[in-house]
């Protein structure tokens, strides 16, 4: 459970990291908003809103995932043998290293650097059709390695 907590924390920070940015678009929306001219178009007003529309997507996005990793974290019950599905967070071990991923769903927030995989993923794609206990070889910067698959 620490494993998803991580997870939780840096999903939660990255989102606080969008509000910010998003309240400085906010802050400079307004200020264009002042100065705005009905007589021409004003490109650079129309570059922040589009970036805004973009951030407050991913925040929605990101409150999702959160949400769902924390119901996943609660009624987690995943033992060996099981199989592998969408929503489930997947610890890859071997003697040098381990690595930890949750499976979304395609319409969800993704970010691998902090173990956020889509289902529609090539690592996701192998985990799926697997079993928690299982070994799988996978390559990871062209270095083919086994893991053994195990729940967390």
């Amino acid at each position: 459970m620490p494993q998803k907590i991580s997870i939780i924390e840096n999903l939660a920070q990255e989102k606080k990291l969008l509000e910010i940015r998003r309240d400085n678009i906010l802050d400079d929306v307004d200020k264009e908003r002042m100065e705005l001219s009905d007589e021409y178009p004003n490109p650079v007003l129309e570059d922040m809103l589009t970036e805004l529309q973009t951030l407050v997507d991913n925040i929605f996005q990101l409150e999702n995932t959160i949400r769902l990793l924390k119901e996943t974290t609660k009624k987690s019950n995943k033992k060996i043998g099981n199989e592998i599905n969408v929503g489930d967070c997947v610890m890859l071990k071997n003697r040098q290293a381990q690595r930890q991923y949750f499976i979304t769903g395609d319409s969800h927030y993704v970010n691998p650097g902090i173990g956020i995989i889509s289902s529609s993923s090539p690592i996701a794609q192998q985990l799926l059709s697997r079993k928690f206990g299982e070994s799988l070889a996978l390559s990871f910067n062209g270095a083919k390695t086994e893991y053994q698959l195990l729940p967390f």
